[in-house]
This record gives structure tokens, sequence and C-alpha cells, in this order.
């Protein structure tokens, strides 16, 4: 299958990378802290920082507990390491809670994929 020059350019470039700290996570996470990199389809500069800022606030939510979920559909690998808003009323997430996705497992012959998720254990989403 035939790609196009400048497409197959584009997906060998080297990556842009947005750098987002606040106080509060620092102070938070102190020496503990991490510094997370993901690479992403987002494909601009502004979008890019719009996801970490949400991630910046998500983890100055900690500590946390880690779910598993099953949910209906298999589409969720593109959501890997961003934090993602459920709304379901039998997980108790009827306003909807913000989540980090850090594990997918689809089954794709029912249609069932499990989701582990970071959820903050105080704050509200």
């Amino acid at each position: 299958m035939a790609v196009d020059p400048l497409f197959a350019q584009w997906l060998q470039a080297d990556g842009d990378y947005a750098l987002r700290e606040t106080a509060g996570a620092s102070a938070l996470w102190g020496a503990s802290g991490l510094t997370t990199e993901r690479l992403t389809g987002i494909a601009t500069e502004a979008a890019a920082q719009a996801e970490g800022d949400r991630q910046l606030a998500f983890f100055e939510r900690g500590p946390f507990a880690i779910d598993v979920h099953d949910v209906i559909g298999t589409d969720w690998q593109e959501q890997l390491g961003t934090v993602i808003t459920l709304t379901v009323k039998q997980l108790g997430y009827d306003a909807g809670q913000d989540v980090f996705l850090i594990g997918v497992d689809a089954d794709r012959s029912t249609g069932i994929t499990a989701l582990t998720v970071l959820r903050p254990l105080r704050g509200l989403s």
C-alpha cells in the first residue's frame, strides 16, 4: 500500500513537547513527582497545552485509587494515558467522574473493554 510522501514525512518527524507544571502539583508530589510524556496525534500546540493543563489539574487531586471497570465498546486505546470523563450510573458516576486511563483490555468478541483508571480519592470532577 502506497503512502503519501508528505504524510510519511509527518509520521517520521520529531514530536513537539509541551511542558506543564504548577506549584500545586509540585507541593503535593514533591520529590516523588514524575515528568510524564505522551506522544499523540494532537495536532496543535494549543490543544497539547490544554491536555497538559487538564492532566495537571487532575493530578493535583491525588491520592488516587486504581479501579477496573467493564464498559461497552472497544474503541478506547487512543485515549490511553489521558484524562477521560466517565458518566456511568452503575458505577456511581452519574454526574461524570474524571479519571486517568492507565489500562485498556478490549475483548472484541464480546464488545466489552476493561478500563483500568486512576480515580481521585478527594475533590470533585
